[in-house]
């Protein structure tokens, strides 16, 4: 989903903005996935589940069917993910959640409480196939997570990509590539990569503004 898009208003903006300027109690932990899914006829399919936080408790679970087929490699595959041990996904607007679109975060963007999420531990949301979202072929695009521990939200991400193949030559690809959570609770985390710049043009003067405006107000 177009970052524009996730702010609706300047309240949106404005706490985009003072979490950007102000990020000194984050503390991000990473882990590498580097898993591509594997492929096969007839419909066999793959999945796997992430330890975000390395707690020995699968946080999301992949599933990547390919297409079936007569063997032959196909273009298209589905892709989803979901929620395990009370982590949610991010979702793309309030869809109903029997039919949620995995929302596809771009580079350089907050995974946080203003994000729509899915219910815990109900459906899959759709990454490609029936309701898939087609922004997941873009490098450096990642799924939001919110992880709850001890009664309080942890947000994350997870890096990966789809790429389609070509009709009787490749197999469609599915890659997730790392990961990231916020150990603090209660605070935003940025997704890896450099942001558009597009955005980044039309973001870049109102949070100098902001953070002007949030030095003035902060004790010296």
């Amino acid at each position: 989903m177009s970052p524009l898009g996730r702010l609706p208003n300047f309240g949106a903006l404005t706490l985009l903005g003072l979490v950007y300027c102000s990020q000194a109690g984050a503390a991000p932990s990473y882990q590498s996935i580097n898993r591509s899914f594997s492929n096969g006829p007839n419909g066999s399919f793959d999945g796997m589940s992430v330890d975000i936080n390395r707690d020995g408790i699968g946080d999301v679970s992949f599933k990547h069917v390919p297409a079936w087929g007569t063997g032959l490699p196909l273009f298209y595959s589905e892709e989803s993910v979901i929620g395990t041990n009370g982590a949610v996904v991010a979702q793309v607007g309030a869809q109903p959640q029997s039919f949620a679109k995995a929302d596809a975060i771009g580079p350089a963007e907050f995974v946080g409480p203003h994000l729509n999420w899915t219910a815990p531990g109900t459906f899959e949301a759709q990454i490609n196939g029936f309701n898939g979202n087609p922004e997941f072929v873009n490098p450096d695009t990642s799924i939001g997570v919110r992880l709850m521990i001890t009664g309080e939200p942890h947000y994350a991400w997870v890096r990966v990509r789809y790429i389609p193949g070509e009709f009787g030559r490749t197999w469609a690809v599915f890659n997730a590539y790392d990961t990231a959570w916020e150990t603090t609770p209660n605070t935003p985390i940025r997704t890896p990569g450099v942001p558009e710049p597009a955005v980044l043009g039309w973001l870049t003067p109102t949070l100098l503004l902001l953070c002007r405006r949030q030095r003035r107000v902060l004790p010296a």
